[in-house]
C-alpha cells in the first residue's frame, strides 16, 4: 500500500506503508543531530520487509533535514499495489475468454500503479495468475480443515494476542535438520548449507493495530558487508506465549521463509507449493495462521506472560 509522498525541492518520494514508521524514524534522529556513523542510512529499514527505498530517496529525504532542520511536508495518499487485488477483481468478474482476459489485465496494468511496481505486463500477469491460485489454494485448505475454524467473533470480543518477552524462536539449524528428514530425496537440499544459515529474528516493530499482511519474510541484506546474507523475519505479534501460537506454527512459518531462501525467486509457484506440503500437517498449520484474527486481536501494548 502506497500512502504517500514526501514533498521535497526537487522530488517526491514515495512512502509505502510499511516503511512509514522506519522513515519517521530516521527523520527524528537526523533532527535529532545523531550520527549515522558506522552504518548507512538506508540499513534502518533492513528489519523492514520488501520493497525497500532506494539509496537516492532516503538521502535526498535526509537532505532535505538537514538543509532545513525540519521534517519535510508528508501528503497522504491511499493507493494500493497489488496483484492480489486484480485476481480478486478477476475471480468475481463474469466470465471471459482468454483475448477479452488479456485485455481486462492489461487495462488494469496501465491505469494502476503496479506500472511502478512490475517490470513489464507480463510480469504483473504471472503476478495475477499466482495469486489467482492462492486464492483457490486458501478456499481448498479451509474446507479439508473445518475443525480448525471457529466461528468469527466481533473482534472486541475475542482476547489478545499476548506478547511476550520470554519466547524465543526455534533455530534455523533445527528447521534445517528436519527439512533433510521431511523433504529426503529432494535436490533442493543441496543448497542448504547449515553452516551458513539465514540470520533470523523478529521483526523490529508491531506496527499499527491492523493485522500484517504477512506473518514472516525472507530477503537479502541490502547494505553493509554483510549486503547479499539471507535474513529471515517472523512477525513480532506471534510472540506469543505457546498456549496462543505452537512451536509448531512458528517452525513451519521458519520452514517456508527458508523454502524461499533455498528457491529464490520462484515464489509460491507449484513446485514450491509442493515441497511446502512435504511438512507433517502443513495445511492444517497454514489454516491456524490464516484464521489467528478470528480467534484473537492484536495487542497494541507490550504484554507479559
Amino acid at each position: 500500500m502506497l500512502v504517500g509522498y514526501y514533498a521535497l525541492d526537487d522530488l517526491n518520494v514515495p512512502v509505502m506503508e510499511h516503511q512509514r514508521d522506519t522513515y519517521e524514524a530516521l527523520i527524528e534522529k537526523a533532527l535529532a543531530g545523531s550520527p549515522f556513523t558506522g552504518a548507512p542510512a538506508l540499513s534502518m529499514f533492513d528489519s523492514d520487509p520488501p520493497p525497500y527505498p532506494t539509496e537516492r530517496a532516503v538521502r535526498a529525504v535526509l537532505g532535505h533535514v538537514r538543509t532545513y532542520e525540519a521534517a519535510p511536508t508528508f501528503v497522504p495518499i491511499q493507493a494500493q499495489v497489488s496483484s492480489l487485488s486484480i485476481a480478486r477483481k478477476l475471480r468475481d468478474a463474469p466470465a471471459m475468454d482468454d483475448d477479452a482476459r488479456e485485455t481486462w489485465l492489461r487495462q488494469e496494468f496501465e491505469s494502476s500503479l503496479a506500472r511502478l511496481t512490475y517490470e513489464s505486463f507480463e510480469h504483473f500477469e504471472e503476478a495475477v495468475d499466482r495469486d489467482l491460485r492462492e486464492l483457490r489454494r486458501s478456499r481448498r485448505g479451509r474446507r479439508l480443515n473445518p475443525e480448525k475454524l471457529e466461528p468469527r467473533r466481533p473482534s472486541a470480543s475475542l482476547p489478545k494476542l499476548i506478547r511476550s518477552a520470554t519466547r524465543s524462536l526455534p533455530s534455523v539449524r533445527s528447521i534445517g535438520s528436519a527439512m533433510q528428514d521431511h523433504l529426503a530425496g529432494e535436490a533442493v537440499l543441496e543448497r542448504l548449507d547449515l553452516n551458513d544459515p539465514p540470520e533470523l529474528g523478529w521483526t523490529a516493530r508491531v506496527g499499527s493495530k491492523d493485522w500484517p499482511a504477512a506473518w514472516a519474510y525472507w530477503t537479502m541484506k541490502n547494505t553493509g558487508q554483510l549486503k547479499g546474507r539471507g535474513v529471515i523475519r517472523v512477525h513480532r505479534a506471534l510472540r506469543a506465549p505457546r498456549s496462543q501460537v505452537s512451536d509448531e506454527v512458528l517452525a513451519y512459518l521458519i520452514f517456508h521463509e527458508l523454502l524461499h531462501h533455498l528457491l529464490p525467486g520462484q515464489g509460491h509457484n507449484a513446485e514450491f507449493r509442493r515441497m511446502e506440503r512435504l511438512w507433517p500437517d502443513a495445511d492444517a498449520l497454514d489454516v491456524m495462521l490464516d484464521t489467528l484474527h478470528e480467534r484473537y486481536r492484536l495487542s497494541t501494548s507490550v504484554d507479559r506472560e
